[in-house]
């Protein structure tokens, strides 16, 4: 079994030198820096793009060979317009939030689908069963999908690098969809920062429809683990000086100059404009320190055949010429302009020199500048002044983050940087360090590694079919069990799911069933469902069982009253009840077919005879609207089958099921449990001692219980074999 990694351009970067010999050499970059580790020391093939070579003489092709490398070969003009095109003229500034600077073309929608299909084809050629594909990256949201399509139980995990936007930015694209169902093609999918996760999941509920958890998105029946690993630098690379004695830059040599440092790539998310501007506002208010201080500013050139990059060059530029020409002195230029590439060890120079260092950007993924930064300041000093819309000041407190746009702020921000004290700046790059150390880009590559595998074992565990031939061995198992609690759900479980609940009524077949059921010796029964206590009294309560209605808020243990298990106050409910009528009248009004439910505990919005498509779109809009009026609340939304439920919050079937086994004194030693459900609030029923509970989803495979069964019928047969084999 090996690993594949998969990029959009491969680790390496090929060319012709000056005597026109074929040349490759590693490149830079933060996914290279994360990823170079565990390609050089695990079984692993890189996958990616290399670039058009017309000459090749077959040297690359055998460096590549050597080095586990492979190349996904595409035409110019597609690699163009699935790069330059759809990649970074619609995706990039969506993600960035720079919706004005959305392009939408057919043709590079067309171009990414070809480029997203040869990845795809490509990971195929290597792939073997058993193997695991890592996906990096917006320009191949496509390709977890067409993976699981031509294999099914692939294991593959996606890791998105740059911001993913809040819901109503992301419904602005017109292929919404499709880029969602790609990325749940994976099993185990990636953020640099929790907000990024919380938005990807957000968009799924509302655009797909799909089931969400505070981490994980249900598709059909198959977990998609969402998680946070914020991506850290080689702090080995950084943290070293690499020549004692540096040639650096005549002004940068003064130490009697103040040195503030920008290095970025020459993008419009990257704030250089309103940091030019913000510097030159300090050189306005404090005229004290013109001379004294210079920001060298690096641009990185990026994207050169794309006109917007031409345009923010020209406007930096004549910024930086602007800013020269109002503050320079006969001896001093307050703004030293670098537009190239770096070496490395120049970089380092530079950061290891650089009294503060200003990461400012409109918005990025997270920003490994701010990183090495402080990796390479092993001797405690520096300040960082950062944007707090960068990813990385989620983890960087200590930093002085600024809002970019106020520039103001950020040019007093600047003289705070420069007034602080050795000591403050020791404090603060002490605690930026340890974190930065701790956390590096080994460390979160391996613990990615490490939580995807653990998320996969668990997948592992869907429920096992329960054969028509098991099911005597089933029970045949629990005969030295002094007492059985069996938990059965009602909707969907012991009767089939009807378009309006009052409409689910128990047959005759059912009665049969429970009849039997009943007289089981040594079994303890309860049906615990959402339904209210007087459906219960009407329906449920002559088959002699324990029952738990509305979600655990109410029990009846056999032939006793009934017992409110969680309190709620009038006042408690009087609290929220208008507000909450109020927007699911309006939603009554706006859906076709829908109602609104009251019970003593709780309300409930159903949708089953609505049109399903945008029924479901709706009542992910009402849960939106109803999990932000009740955030402060002690209530919650649930979506279960077609409908969306606000109740307290620790109101549900498996504190029920919990009171049950308490008010019975259930030892586990002595005792069996056997919980059966179908929907998604029976999980919290699955949930309840899970070493011990035998438990049964009514439906497809399962990842919260051990067992399931097709169909409310199959069921019937179970308990007939039960009673048989018991009774």
């Amino acid at each position: 079994m090996k690993l594949i990694i998969v990029s959009n351009r491969l680790p390496v970067t090929a060319g012709v030198d000056k005597s026109g010999q074929m040349t490759i050499k590693e490149s830079s970059g933060g996914l290279v820096s994360g990823l170079k580790e565990v390609h050089r020391s695990s079984n692993s093939i890189w996958i990616g793009y290399l670039g058009g070579m017309p000459q090749e003489d077959g040297s690359i092709e055998a460096y590549c060979q050597e080095n586990r490398l492979a190349e996904v070969r595409l035409p110019p003009e597609i690699y163009d317009a699935f790069y330059n095109g759809y990649a970074n003229d619609t995706l990039w500034p969506l993600f960035h939030n720079f919706l004005a600077s959305m392009s939408i073309s057919d043709n590079h929608w067309q171009a990414y689908v070809r480029a997203n299909e040869a990845f795809a084809d490509k990971i195929d050629e290597h792939y073997q069963p058993g193997d695991s594909v890592w996906v990096h990256d917006y320009q191949l949201m496509l390709v977890p999908l067409m993976l699981r399509a031509k294999h099914p139980k692939i294991r593959v995990a996606y890791f998105h690098h740059i911001p993913f936007p809040s819901s109503e930015i992301f419904r602005a694209i017109p292929r919404r969809k499709e880029l969602i169902l790609g990325l749940l093609g994976a099993d185990y999918i990636g953020f640099h920062t929790y907000d990024y996760s919380r938005h990807f999941i957000q968009s799924t509920r509302r655009i797909i429809g799909a089931k969400t958890k505070i981490n994980e998105i249900t598709l059909g029946d198959r977990p998609v683990k969402v998680s946070t690993h914020p991506l850290g630098v080689d702090v080995k690379t950084f943290g070293a000086r690499t020549n004692p004695n540096p040639p650096l830059p005549r002004r940068m040599a003064e130490k009697d100059l103040v040195t503030i440092l920008g290095i970025d790539r020459l993008d419009y998310t990257k704030g250089l404009p309103e940091r030019l501007q913000a510097f030159g506002r300090f050189l306005e208010l404090n005229p004290s320190f013109r001379g004294k201080v210079r920001l060298i500013q690096v641009c990185v050139p990026s994207r050169q055949d794309i006109e917007s990059y031409h345009e923010i060059r020209q406007q930096v530029e004549q910024l930086v010429g602007r800013i020269n020409g109002e503050h320079s002195e006969s001896d001093h230029i307050p703004i030293e302009y670098i537009y190239r590439s770096l070496p490395l060890e120049e970089v380092i120079e530079h950061y290891q020199m650089a009294d503060i260092m200003m990461v400012t950007p409109l918005r990025d993924g997270l920003n490994l500048v701010c990183k090495e930064y402080v990796a390479a300041r092993t001797d405690l000093d520096g300040c960082l002044i950062l944007s707090e819309f960068a990813g990385a000041s989620a983890e960087m407190g200590e930093a002085l983050q600024v809002n970019p746009y106020d520039i103001n702020k950020v040019a007093e921000t600047i003289r705070d940087a420069l007034m602080m004290d050795q000591s403050e700046r020791r404090h603060r790059m002490t605690a930026l360090r340890k974190r930065t150390i701790e956390q590096d880009n080994v460390d979160w590559a391996e613990n990615f590694i490490q939580m995807w595998n653990s998320h996969n074992n668990d997948r592992m565990k869907l429920s096992q079919y329960l054969e028509s031939s098991a099911h005597q061995k089933f029970w045949q198992d629990l005969a030295a069990k002094q007492r059985i609690f069996l938990f059965l759900d009602y909707d969907g479980t012991l009767a089939p799911i009807e378009d309006r609940p009052e409409l689910a009524i128990p047959s005759k077949r059912l009665d049969t069933v429970m009849d039997k059921v009943v007289k089981l010796p040594n079994v303890i029964t309860t049906i615990v469902t959402g339904r209210p206590r007087e459906f219960c009294e009407r329906y449920l309560v002559k088959y002699g069982t324990g029952v738990v209605a509305e979600h655990g808020t109410f029990l009846r243990s056999d032939h006793t009253g009934w017992k409110q298990n969680v309190v709620i106050s009038q006042e408690d409910i009087a609290k929220v009840k208008p507000e909450v009528m109020e927007l699911l009248e309006s939603f009554v009004n706006a859906v076709p077919g829908s109602h609104v439910e009251i019970k003593d505990s709780c309300f409930v919005w159903h949708y089953r005879e609505c049109d399903p498509e945008f029924a479901a779109d709706q009542a992910q809009t009402l849960g939106e609207n109803l999990e932000q009026m009740l955030s402060k609340t002690s209530w919650s939304v649930y979506h279960g089958k077609k409908t969306v439920e606000i109740r307290q919050s620790f109101a549900n079937k498996g504190f029920g099921v919990e009171t049950v086994l308490e008010l019975y004194d259930w030892d586990p030693q002595r005792d069996s449990m056997i919980t059966v459900g179908d929907d998604t609030t029976d999980e919290d029923m699955h949930r309840v001692q899970p070493d011990w509970n035998r438990s049964i989803h009514i439906g497809q495979p399962n990842s919260y219980s051990k067992y399931h069964l097709n169909n409310p019928e199959e069921l019937y047969s179970f308990l007939d074999l039960a009673y048989l084999s018991r009774g």
